[in-house]
């Protein structure tokens, strides 16, 4: 029985290894969306609350958006037909 255990030991080594590194690296994966998730409810909360100030910016984010498409986004006019 004892013998079996470091022939094993040495089978799964990367697999354990694989498994030691992911572990914390999925903490910190899931901290860094929860911490996403929640500036993105207190954005829609503020959006929510603050609606009619924020109205007029509507075209102003629109032509910025265009903006941006237009002198960076090279190529992407095409839209999803790049992805097809």
């Amino acid at each position: 029985m004892n013998s079996k255990l470091p022939s094993a030991l040495k089978e799964y080594r990367d697999t354990i290894i694989i498994a030691l590194i992911c572990i914390p690296l999925g903490a910190v994966i899931g901290a860094i969306d929860a911490v996403f998730g929640r500036v993105l409810l207190a954005i829609t909360a503020f959006r929510g609350e603050h609606i009619y100030l924020l109205i007029p910016f509507l075209a102003l984010a629109g032509a910025l958006i265009v903006f941006c498409y237009s002198r960076y986004g090279k190529g992407s006019d095409k839209g999803m037909g790049l992805i097809f």
